[in-house]
Formats: C-alpha cells, sequence, structure tokens
C-alpha cells in the first residue's frame, strides 16, 4: 500500500467518528498486583478422593512466581537412610509457564538457604528429552518429579525442607499440588 492511500484510509469518516466517540474512563486505577512472596497468591483447595494419600490439592490457576516448600522432621525420618523429596502434582490442559523449576532440599538446622540454592536441581513439569529431571507417572492419574535427597545422619535434628522455586515474572498456571512426598530412596 502506498503513503498517499494509507493516508487516505486513514482520514476515513468512519475512523474519526470512532476517535470521537471514546469516552475517559473517570475512575482510580486499582494498585498494581503484589509479587508472591510477598502477598500469597490465593489458591483453590478442592477436597479428593478419600483413597488418595493427601486429602485436598491446591489448584495454582495463576501466578507470576513460584515457590513451593514443605518440611517433614527428622524424627519422622529413619536414621542413616537416604531420602527423596517428590513433588506430586498434575498439569491441566491449558497450563502455561510450567517447563522448569529449580528444586532443592536441605536441613534447616545446618544449611543456609544460600548454600542450598547453589547445590539446586532444575526439574521439568513436561516430559521431553531435555537436561534434568522430567516426571514419572504415578498411580491416580498422578506425576511426580524428584525435587532432591538428603541422608538422614544420626545426630541431624529438626525439619528437613524440599522446596520449588520458580521466580522468572511471566504468567504460571494450571499446576494441581497434592503434595510433596518424603521417602527412601
Amino acid at each position: 500500500m502506498e503513503a498517499k492511500d494509507l493516508a487516505s484510509v486513514l482520514d476515513m469518516p468512519n475512523i474519526s467518528i470512532w476517535k470521537k466517540n471514546v469516552e475517559p474512563l473517570n475512575r482510580e486505577l486499582s494498585p498494581s498486583p503484589k509479587p508472591s512472596l510477598e502477598e500469597a497468591p490465593q489458591l483453590e483447595l478442592k477436597k479428593l478422593p478419600s483413597h488418595l494419600r493427601f486429602s485436598d490439592a491446591a489448584y495454582l490457576l495463576s501466578v507470576g512466581q513460584l515457590d513451593i516448600h514443605g518440611r517433614i522432621g527428622t524424627e519422622m525420618l529413619s536414621p542413616k537412610t537416604e531420602y527423596a523429596a517428590y513433588l506430586v502434582f498434575n498439569l491441566l490442559k491449558w497450563s502455561c509457564g510450567l517447563e522448569s523449576a529449580k528444586s532443592s532440599i536441605r536441613f534447616v538446622n545446618y544449611e543456609s538457604e544460600i548454600d542450598t540454592e547453589k547445590q539446586s536441581n532444575t526439574v521439568h513439569f513436561a516430559r521431553s528429552k531435555v537436561s534434568g529431571d522430567i516426571p514419572k507417572i504415578r498411580g491416580g492419574g498422578w506425576m511426580e518429579v524428584e525435587l532432591g535427597y538428603c541422608n538422614s545422619k544420626k545426630g541431624t535434628n529438626g525439619p528437613v525442607e524440599a522446596r520449588l522455586i520458580e521466580m522468572k515474572h511471566i504468567s504460571k498456571g494450571g499446576l494441581i499440588v497434592e503434595g510433596i512426598d518424603f521417602r527412601p530412596r
């Protein structure tokens, strides 16, 4: 299209009438949303069938940042046993922004978050040929992915924390979390 043709299209009466009919909203804008670390996102909890291990599941509909963590006391673990923590989850058909995340596991009383972050793993939500841990199919239509592992040494006490974190400011949604499962490796 030539520049003259474009100019004549822009000067058409219906375009100018449309521009004149625009009215200002004259309302206050709502405050911008806060990151999920400052203000936790609203999750929808739904009851699950009684035959499943966990009674509720969290439905993550939409969030900018993801931080899921679970803790278990070392008194619940057998001494001198290697344990792995697994995120038990499912994805809705329309899930988005959930390609991968960083995961870690640590003894809270002995390891700092900074040291643990340096040792973090990459986990993937989709079953694709990439480096890092990929989900495995689990009973009941759920999937699981290993977040990390630790050895319950004699003399360690306090909680063990497993964490999944993804801080890129992109919209993420469609994740259903059944729980974090700690079990011998």
